[in-house]
This record gives structure tokens, sequence and C-alpha cells, in this order.
């Protein structure tokens, strides 16, 4: 197991533990795109189609397939990142930090 697919397995726990209901399918292509992401340190659909550890030897085939996982209506980025946001919001007021005010109503 290379560095991104340990990345992948650990946010696809924390996928699982704060999105039980998304389908396993949504979550590990998830993590995998985020763990792309991580490691290429770029949001640049190109740079992760580059980065991506799919068994794809065409870059266009690896672009296509990320865009579907984007595109896919049944993945709600909002409910995605609810749980991941109200954690930090949480973690922020644990240590006596006020959170903006912004960051607060988006996910409550």
């Amino acid at each position: 197991m290379d560095g991104v697919t340990g990345i992948a397995a650990g946010i696809a726990v924390e996928l699982q533990r704060l999105l039980p209901d998304q389908r396993k399918t949504q979550r590990a292509n998830l993590a995998l795109l985020v763990a792309t992401m991580l490691d290429v340190r770029s949001a640049n659909l190109m740079a992760l189609a580059a980065g991506l550890l799919r068994d794809v030897a065409r870059i266009d085939m690896r672009y296509q397939w990320i865009t579907r996982v984007l595109m896919n209506r049944l993945i709600n980025p909002d409910a995605v990142m609810a749980p991941f946001a109200r954690e930090v919001l949480c973690r922020l007021s644990d240590d006596g930090r006020i959170a903006p005010v912004s960051a607060a109503r988006m996910v409550l």
C-alpha cells in the first residue's frame, strides 16, 4: 500500500464514521479524490487525473472518471462537508477561539 492509498483508506474510514448512509462506492471515490488532491497539492482536474492511482493508462479516461464522480447527483457536497465543518467548529470553541459567523451559519 503506497502513501496515497493509505491516506485514501484513512479518509474512507472517516467518511464511514461521519456519513454512514453514504454509499460505500461513493465514499471510496471521494476518499481517493481527496487523497490524490492532497498528494498533488492541486484542485486542477488535469493535475488530479495525472496523479490519480487507477488502472487506466490514458489520462483522459482518469479525467472522465473524476468528472463523473464530481457530477454524481447522489453526492451532496454540503452534506459531505457539514460533519467535518461541525467538528472543526467544535474544536475551535473547545479551545476558546471564536469561529467566523459565516462558517457557523453554513453548517447549522
